[in-house]
């Protein structure tokens, strides 16, 4: 990538955006809860927590299961092949954004994805997960990127990340996996139907940043 693109953060949900299912249920599925995990989430939208409470609840229907089971099973979990291609072209620019745990999904991180990321932390006790230290803000990401003078893409998927993409200069909504969520959709620039249109829209914005800052150098 042309250095004058390195002041750009390409910003990636994880869930729907990279990987082509939903984790949480993706792993009750393989641990033999999904159907305890369907009826929580319901439960839960009825409820409309606030989305940490919603996720803590969520994420207590795995505590029992062995931690280094899950980073395995997240190793093999099915990813959108064109995303995960441009993010490994361009690993120092882009970064994973995700409200999943850091003890879950670090070797899928470092060993198949392979740039930086911004996560929820979890307490590990005897290879399993004790508690939630954190919930990530996606939002507060996103402004501390742009506090650093980087210009920022988000791109994702669900309600969660309607605050990063409302925040980014130039946000995405995902829906080539899944629909992306309403919060999510009505506060991007735009919305993407294949992960071709997504690549396309954030060549695009690199294409008028270089420009600009072409311009710039020229006046000045």
């Amino acid at each position: 990538m042309n250095s004058k693109n390195k002041t750009i953060k390409y910003c990636f949900d994880l869930d729907s955006t990279i990987t082509k299912v939903e984790t949480l249920p993706f792993l009750a599925e393989h641990f033999g809860v999904k159907q305890e995990m369907a009826a929580l989430c319901e439960e839960l939208k009825a409820k409309n927590l606030d989305y940490a409470e919603d996720l803590k609840l969520r994420l207590n229907l795995l505590k029992p299961f062995p931690i280094s089971e899950i980073q395995e099973i997240f190793t093999a979990i099915p990813l959108c092949s064109r995303i995960l291609r441009f993010i490994r072209e361009h690993k120092e620019e882009c970064v994973v954004v995700t409200s999943n745990i850091d003890l879950y999904i670090k070797r899928l991180m470092s060993e198949v994805i392979g740039c930086n990321y911004y996560s929820s932390v979890g307490v590990e006790e005897g290879d399993k997960l004790r508690s939630i230290k954190s919930v990530i803000s996606k939002e507060a990401v996103v402004k501390s990127l742009k506090g650093r003078l980087y210009k920022v893409v988000f791109i994702g998927d669900g309600r969660n990340d309607a605050e990063a993409i409302k925040a980014a200069d130039w946000g995405i909504a995902a829906s080539y996996v899944k629909k992306a969520a309403l919060e999510a959709a009505i506060v991007a620039d735009m919305e993407v139907m294949t992960e071709e249109e997504a690549i396309d829209a954030i060549m695009r914005f690199q294409s008028s940043h270089t420009k600009l800052n072409e311009h710039l150098s020229q006046k000045f």
